[in-house]
C-alpha cells in the first residue's frame, strides 16, 4: 500500500500512514495526495483542506472546513452524502476539474490565475456561492467551466488579476443561477458559452442584465426586469425560454431565434424587433400569463398553442 504525507497543525511530528482510509485522528491541515481517500470525520472543523489531482474527500459526514483548494493537473473529487460548508474560498488549479457529488455551500469559487488553462468543476452535485471570480495572466486565455450535470448557484461573475489583453471565457455545460451580474465591463468576461443541454438561469430579487451571448435553455425568475442590451446582433436558443412567475424579460430590442419552447408565466416586455420560431421539430408557445409579440416568424411553420 502506498504511503502518504499528512502534515497538522495538532501534531509535532510527521505521521505516515499506510491505510486507505484515515480514521482516529482529528486533522486541522490536511493534503489529500493522488490515489488516497480522507473521510470527512477525520478533518477538524475549520480545517483547511488541499484536494491533489487523483485525491478524494468523502463526505461520511456533514462538515464545516475554512478552505478548499486543488491542485495540479488532472481530476480532485468530493464524494458521498454529506454536505460540505467551506467559510472562505474554494480555488480551483489550472488543468485541474473538482468533481463535486454533495452539496457545497462556500463564500466564494475561485481559480487560480490561469495562463492560457482551463479550470473546472462538474457534477452531479450543487455549489451555492456568493460570487465566481476567473483569475487570469496579462496577456493569457483564462477558462473556466461548469461541466455537465452540475448546478451552480452564484451572485456575480467577474474576472480577476489579469489586464485588458487578458481573454476571459465562462462556459456552462451544467445549471448556472446568477442573481446579480455577469461583468463584462474591462476587463471583464470576454466569452460566454452555453452549450447544448445547458441552462442559465437569472433569478436575482431586483432587475439584472442579461449578458448578451447565444444559450441554450434560458430562464428568468426571481423579481424585477431582467433584460438583453438594446440592439446588435441577433441572440439565439438551442432550448427553451421560461418567463417564471413575477419576473419580466425585456428582449433589448434584438431580434431572438428559438429553437425550443416558449412558456410564459410572468411578463414580457417586446422591443420592436422579430421573434423568429426556427426549430426543426414541433414547438409550443405556452404559459399562464398572455404574451404579445410585436412580430413573430415560423421558420419551419411548426408550431402548437398551449
Amino acid at each position: 500500500m502506498e504511503k502518504f504525507l499528512l502534515n497538522t497543525k495538532f501534531l509535532k511530528t510527521t505521521l505516515f500512514i499506510t491505510a486507505l482510509f484515515c480514521t482516529g485522528t482529528i486533522f486541522a491541515q490536511i493534503t489529500i495526495g493522488n490515489g488516497q481517500t480522507v473521510l470527512a470525520g477525520d478533518i477538524a472543523p475549520g480545517a483547511t483542506v488541499t484536494i491533489n489531482a487523483g485525491g478524494t474527500l468523502e463526505m461520511n459526514v456533514a462538515q464545516s472546513i475554512s478552505s478548499l483548494t486543488t491542485a495540479n493537473a488532472g481530476v480532485s473529487t468530493i464524494s458521498g452524502p454529506g454536505a460540505l460548508s467551506v467559510s472562505a474560498a474554494i480555488t480551483i488549479a489550472g488543468a485541474n476539474t473538482l468533481s463535486v457529488a454533495p452539496v457545497i455551500i462556500a463564500e466564494d469559487l475561485s481559480t487560480e490565475d490561469l495562463a492560457g488553462s482551463i479550470a473546472t468543476v462538474a457534477g452531479p452535485g450543487t455549489i451555492t456561492v456568493d460570487d465566481i471570480t476567473i483569475n487570469g495572466t496579462n496577456g493569457n486565455a483564462a477558462t473556466f467551466i461548469i461541466g455537465s450535470g452540475l448546478t451552480v448557484q452564484t451572485g456575480s461573475i467577474v474576472s480577476g488579476n489579469g489586464n485588458n489583453q487578458t481573454e476571459y471565457t465562462l462556459v456552462a455545460d451544467g445549471i448556472l443561477k446568477i442573481s446579480d451580474e455577469v461583468d463584462n465591463q474591462g476587463p471583464g468576461i470576454d466569452n460566454f458559452t452555453c452549450n447544448a443541454g445547458s441552462t442559465v438561469e437569472y433569478n436575482g430579487g431586483d432587475g439584472q442584465d442579461i449578458f448578451v451571448t447565444n444559450y441554450h435553455h434560458l430562464i428568468v425568475s426571481g423579481s424585477g426586469e431582467k433584460k438583453l442590451k438594446n440592439g446588435g446582433s441577433p441572440v439565439s436558443f438551442g432550448g427553451n425560454i421560461e418567463i417564471a412567475a413575477g419576473a419580466t424579460f425585456n428582449n433589448g430590442n434584438r431580434v431572438l431565434s428559438i429553437a425550443g419552447n416558449w412558456e410564459n408565466d410572468g411578463v414580457f416586455t417586446p422591443g420592436g424587433r422579430e421573434i423568429i420560431f426556427s426549430g426543426s421539430s414541433a414547438q409550443s408557445i405556452g404559459g399562464t400569463q398572455p404574451t404579445t409579440f410585436r412580430k413573430i416568424i415560423f421558420a419551419q411553420g411548426v408550431y402548437k398553442h398551449g
